[in-house]
């Protein structure tokens, strides 16, 4: 996993599920796109409507996604199935695209554009330029969503890295409904919430909440998170030591700096005994655990200049 740091000075986030490692084929297609110049415009495939965040504030996290709201695009199966009759109306327009007669061809060219599209924005969003990546995202989208469907799993990868990309751009209402439909195709496709890709939707949520100073919001979805890794993985692994840095993280710009300095010290805990397994041929956690040393060292600087107390007062209303 790679962190980022957010705007305003806040602590770094965890990007969980993401970055995707690009695929070479993929981005020797894409060479081949123009990003169009979409900025400013607000997201096409995010319906106008309701902008609330998906996940209400519980103390549990629901058991099942909500139902799915109307595609904005036609509901394509994976298979193009078409008669004798249409397929000849469609290779004459077909011929008129110059694109090739055979409909298997052209469903194949499809979804190479869209992961060509997809690789672009990874390639864009590590060189920084989130504008750019969400413009090739939404393109990714709108391929996938057409000729895969809107509840493949390229889809909701494709969401996924949308509300990520929103956050960055601090578009935070739009980034949770992406986000949201990101874990509802996710929950949709596994038919339980007890899987990775859940659990690392739920951390991307928090960090949408995090960049847009709902702290306490992010506190609620990265207890969902970590929840879900500790049964699935068990409560020594790193990715649950992850989680609990991230906690960690929320709570020190919360200005909960006790809460924050238990959460280090527990995620510390973890990542030391993921390394000393290292040694034998496992992860090599030291500079994560190098950071969350820097971490705890802050915390109990902020600590003492409070006079041992949290600061509150920090969170939006």
């Amino acid at each position: 996993q790679r962190t980022e740091e957010t705007q305003g000075g806040q602590k770094p986030s965890f990007i969980m599920d993401w970055l995707e490692r690009i695929n070479v084929d993929h981005l020797d297609f894409a060479r081949f796109l123009k990003t169009p110049d979409r900025e400013g415009k607000k997201t096409k495939s995010i319906p106008p409507g309701d902008l609330s965040p998906g996940v209400q504030a519980s103390e549990e996290c629901p058991s099942t996604a909500p139902p799915l709201g109307p595609s904005q695009t036609p509901n394509v199966k994976d298979t193009i199935e078409l008669s004798s009759q249409e397929g000849r109306a469609s290779k004459s327009s077909i011929r008129k695209l110059n694109l090739s007669p055979s409909i298997h061809s052209f469903r194949k060219q499809s979804i190479m554009m869209g992961n060509g599209w997809n690789a672009k924005g990874l390639q864009k969003a590590q060189e920084g330029n989130w504008e750019k990546a969400l413009s090739c995202w939404e393109n990714a989208l709108e391929i996938r969503q057409q000729v895969l469907g809107p509840q493949h799993s390229d889809v909701a990868n494709t969401w996924n890295n949308i509300g990520i990309a929103l956050g960055k751009l601090e578009r935070f209402p739009e980034a949770l409904v992406a986000m949201q439909k990101a874990l509802e195709l996710r929950i949709s496709q596994h038919g339980t919430e007890k899987h990775t890709e859940i659990a690392a939707t739920y951390h991307n949520l928090a960090n949408i909440h995090q960049q847009a100073e709902n702290y306490h919001e992010a506190l609620k979805l990265l207890a969902c998170s970590m929840s879900i890794s500790q049964s699935l993985l068990g409560k020594k692994d790193i990715q649950v030591a992850r989680t609990r840095m991230a906690m960690g993280h929320a709570h020190f710009d919360a200005g909960e700096y006790l809460e924050a300095r238990v959460a280090y010290r527990e995620a510390l805990g973890i990542m030391e005994l993921c390394h000393r397994a290292g040694d034998r041929g496992g992860l090599d956690c030291s500079i994560e655990i190098d950071q969350c040393h820097r971490d705890i060292e802050e915390t109990e600087r902020f600590l003492l200049t409070s006079g041992g107390i949290n600061v509150r007062g920090k969170e939006k209303p």
